[in-house]
This record gives structure tokens, sequence and C-alpha cells, in this order.
């Protein structure tokens, strides 16, 4: 069980802003505009240990992270 838990409740998002909460273990990230019914379902899971992110941070998050391999791979490559 998590000891304490960060869902960020917030208008819109910018990518740098979802890297830094990811980067930072926030453990939900959810836009205001998500309805009650979805609002709840996160708290619930947070509560329980997991985490939620919305498709759209998420997306965002991945997209991230497949760049960093790929520039972490081509600069590994010129150490060579």
């Amino acid at each position: 069980m998590i000891s304490s838990a960060f869902l960020m409740f917030i208008f819109c998002a910018t990518r740098k802003q979802i890297v830094e909460m990811f980067e930072i273990g926030v453990c939900g990230y959810i836009l205001k505009n998500t309805d009650a019914k979805e609002l709840t379902r996160a708290i619930n899971l947070i509560l329980k240990g997991n985490f939620y992110h919305t498709p759209e941070v998420m997306d965002t998050w991945s997209k991230f992270i497949a760049n960093k391999a790929l520039l972490e791979k081509q600069n590994s490559n010129k150490v060579m």
C-alpha cells in the first residue's frame, strides 16, 4: 500500500508538465474535464496502490519514452 499518493487534477497538461510529474512519481494525472465517474475510478485505483493516467497523458508519456530511448541509442552509437 502506498503511504502517500498524489493525483494531479489539472485544467490542461503540456508535455513538459506530464514528463515532470512522471519523473517525481505522481500516481495519477487526470484532466479537469474528466467526468465524475472516471475521477472516482482514478481515486479508488490510487487508494489501492495502483496508478491512473488518462489515455492522453499515457500517449504523451509513451512518445517521450520512445524518443528518449531513440536518442540514447543514437548517442551510444556515436561513442563507439
